[in-house]
């Protein structure tokens, strides 16, 4: 069945203009609200449109159980479920509207089949050789699903469901590992801006170098050989090894290739979030070479978890000033210029044996992700080939 057929309402957001735009009345729901496959969420810095724009406009109002499908191409066609009624809500135009017809199809069933490896190949089928930046609602609506009984869709949807819970319980347990090493950084170093444990401070330069990367051409990438880290692959506290562009040998550009434990930041649009794209390169990640606009560095003194620390938070962010930019940016002289708290050695490494053990603990529960998600992965795979 296609997907327009297995809908009662398959329509295009709105346009609302910025100026048409509001901090009260009904809420606008745009792509970057959309998560993968998940239930929309609340959003403490939603923006919204008057109830008299809402008229004037003839907007198209969304409704509990509609699914939104975002059309812009990166990622392709990520989706989300309405959940709930607290509020009224509108979608913008790079947003479709899909509202299930649940006598042929569950909203929820939907929801996953839109994760799915045939979901996601019929839209970069559809997107072959052309230059459109939007993934057009004929596309969305010729997509092909294969719908079984009521009865089938409900155990499809419990058990995807139940990994699902999983997957999220195991990543609230991370989260929890993560706050914890917050928690014990401060207990021991007070906050470092205000620096109520009276620490000596000096500038980052003193204690690190910082490198940074080579305008590799693009054209030159070829289909393995190094890894090449940058803006594009750096998440917040890992790498995304498995996107990796590639540069065919290190000869002539050694002195940017990463070694054990540096510390490597986004230096255009770093912070995404509520943080930055930042993590430490790990021995088993190596051999990896640094690209322009991206930043390694290289602590000489004090342990690299320690000044990780420092780096990956609110602090950095305001001297930097990133928060309240428009076209957010590192420049070399920010991180160099960045006046850390120098407590004694042995207070550091105690906090870095700290995050140590905590890392071990980490990489169980990241592995039980990995694995979980091997399982949800296959599970896709039978239910919707």
């Amino acid at each position: 069945m296609k997907l327009e057929d297995a809908c009662t309402v398959f329509i295009d957001g709105d346009w609302i203009e910025s100026k048409d735009q509001s901090n009260i009345g009904i809420r606008l729901i745009q792509t970057g609200n959309i998560g993968i496959g998940e239930y929309l969420e609340k959003d403490n810095k939603a923006k919204y449109v008057s109830e008299d724009t809402f008229e004037n406009l003839k907007c198209t109002e969304v409704f509990p159980g509609d699914i939104l499908i975002s059309r812009l191409p990166e990622p392709v066609g990520r989706a989300c479920i309405i959940p709930y009624k607290d509020e009224r809500m509108i979608t913008a135009v790079d947003c479709t509207i899909c509202r299930p017809n649940e006598e042929k199809v569950l909203k929820e069933y939907l929801c996953y089949f839109m994760q799915s490896t045939a979901y996601y190949n019929q839209l970069v089928n559809s997107l072959a050789g052309t230059t459109r930046k939007r993934i057009s609602r004929k596309n969305l609506g010729k997509i092909e699903i294969r719908i079984p009984n009521k009865s089938i869709q409900t155990k499809v949807i419990t058990n995807l469901d139940l990994v699902t819970k999983l997957i999220r319980l195991k990543k609230e347990e991370l989260s929890i590992y993560n706050d914890l090493v917050k928690s014990r950084f401060i207990e021991i170093f007070g906050d470092p801006v205000i620096n109520d444990k009276g620490w000596p401070k000096d500038k980052l330069k003193n204690h690190a170098d910082v490198i940074v990367g080579y305008p590799f051409a693009s054209s030159q990438y070829t289909a393995d050989g190094l890894p090449i880290v940058g803006g594009y692959n750096l998440m917040q506290g890992f790498v995304q090894w498995e996107n990796s562009k590639f540069w065919p040998s290190p000869e002539g550009y050694e002195q940017y290739l990463l070694k054990d434990k540096d510390i490597v930041i986004a230096m255009d649009r770093p912070w995404v979030g509520s943080g930055f794209k930042i993590a430490i390169i790990e021995k088993a990640d190596l051999p990896a070479i640094l690209i322009q606009r991206t930043a390694c560095i290289r602590c000489k003194d004090i342990p690299t978890q320690f000044l990780y620390r420092l780096l990956d938070s609110a602090w950095f962010a305001d001297h930097c000033q990133i928060t309240g930019s428009l076209v957010p940016h590192i420049s070399n002289k920010d991180i160099l210029n960045y006046e850390i708290i120098v407590p004694p050695l042995d207070l550091q490494n105690q906090f870095a044996d700290f995050v140590a053990l905590t890392d071990k603990s980490k990489l169980a529960v990241q592995q039980s992700i990995e694995t979980l998600q091997m399982l949800k992965a296959k599970l896709m795979q039978d239910y919707f080939g």
